[in-house]
């Protein structure tokens, strides 16, 4: 992030596990195409990715994503909405997690990583969430939230592959295997 440690993280994105038969499954959502972008195709097939967004600032009396550092710089001396009240709204718009089961308790903090979505862009701070639920919780979900062509139930086995098939982002593997590792961790406990 350019600009240093003094810009807030401004990206919130969030891993939610299910047990699978097996191995346990995480929820991919692919995004419909966004006619704002320049490249638009309603016939472009997205590539499958974890739920995140963006952090918003209320200016007066507005609400404004910030999609970037410079919006970051921009936007310092607003109220920055909170990281975990993005990944409730970001959950749930994205994914069809119900907020009310974010809220229920469970939701856990992987920490901010570094994220590239692509070789030509820079790397963004993401604060990363873990939110394990139960197959009877999962199937409360939205199977058709208002910002996705389709969600997916995954193995990391499987999003792994995905990724090299240019399916799936391969940046987001690296932090399904740390959410899962965590988990087992508790696990264990």
């Amino acid at each position: 992030m350019s600009g240093g440690a003094s810009l807030p993280v401004y990206k919130v994105g969030i891993v939610v596990v299910r047990p699978g038969s097996g191995a346990p499954e995480v929820l991919l959502v692919q995004p419909e195409p966004d006619p704002a972008k320049s490249n638009y195709n309603p016939r472009e097939e997205p590539p499958f990715v974890l739920p995140r967004g963006s952090r918003r600032a209320a200016v007066d009396g507005f609400f404004e994503d910030i999609r970037s550092d410079a919006d970051a710089q921009r936007l310092r001396r607003h109220t920055l909405e909170d990281c975990t009240e993005t990944i409730l709204r970001e959950a749930e718009e994205e994914a069809g997690v119900p907020r009310v089961l974010l809220e229920a308790g469970g939701l856990r903090e992987l920490g901010v990583r570094d994220y590239t979505s692509s070789p030509e862009k820079p790397p963004v701070k993401v604060q990363w969430y873990v939110f394990p639920v139960s197959a009877e919780v999962a199937a409360q979900f939205d199977p058709k939230p208002p910002e996705a062509r389709e969600v997916r139930w995954v193995t990391l086995d499987a999003m792994r592959e995905l990724a090299r098939q240019k399916k799936a982002r391969p940046g987001y593997v690296a932090v399904v295997e740390e959410a899962l590792g965590l988990l087992a961790r508790e696990d264990k406990q």
